[in-house]
């Protein structure tokens, strides 16, 4: 199971809602991560973003309402390669065949 951290940055001084960063799997982040601004729609790179300051006052920004988010990795199937399923069939198949067998010797 792999986990996300997002949090959002809120300023010091003025209490403003200035972002959220996308932690990736660990906090506190190590090395670069994402930060979603309010009003853009991609995501800026930041290295360091405890040195972020408001854009309003010149606030320091503080990361509030930390999360974490749990994602389930799917594996993906190339249902080409898949070999024949080993095993008993199911009684409901065996039926079926024996019907299909009994019509083709009939004809």
């Amino acid at each position: 199971m792999l986990v996300r951290f997002t949090a959002e940055l809120t300023c010091l001084l003025c209490g403003r809602i200035r972002g959220t960063l996308d932690g990736g799997a660990s906090w506190p982040p190590r090395g670069e991560t994402l930060l979603y601004r309010p009003g853009n729609e991609q995501p800026t790179s930041v290295t360091g973003w405890w040195r972020l300051r408001c854009d309003t006052c010149g606030g320091a920004l503080l990361a509030t309402e930390i999360t974490s988010h749990s994602m389930r990795p799917e594996a993906v199937v190339d249902w080409r390669t898949v070999g024949i399923r080993r095993g008993r069939p199911p009684n409901w198949l065996v039926a079926e065949r024996a019907a299909a067998d009994t019509t083709r010797r009939g004809s």
